[in-house]
């Protein structure tokens, strides 16, 4: 018997033109999978979320985006929202 396919979240984090990539079950599973220290962040970024033909993106300024990649109850928080969020942005919702 063969072995359904669990849903898998893709998070892009991009940073001053800089991408960071993730994945997982979850969508805060995939934010944890980022390779990016908040040490690293030095300004505003990006967050896109996507899941098949689902994707959400969401602009952070730096404070924010420090505050997800330091803080795992923030991260936890947001990847809550972004659970809310993303059924609302199919492609197929988009007008033509």
């Amino acid at each position: 018997m063969a072995q359904a396919k669990t849903p898998k979240y893709n998070v892009v984090v991009d940073i001053l033109n800089e991408k960071f990539e993730g994945s997982g079950k979850t969508i805060e599973e995939a934010l944890e999978n980022v390779d990016i220290s908040w040490k690293e962040i030095k300004g505003n970024g990006e967050i896109t979320v996507s899941k098949g033909n689902n994707k959400f993106t969401h602009l952070f300024n730096r404070p924010s985006m420090v505050r997800i990649f330091s803080n795992k109850n923030t991260r936890m928080q947001q990847a809550k929202r972004f659970e809310l969020l993303l059924p609302m942005s199919k492609e197929s919702n988009k007008p033509e």
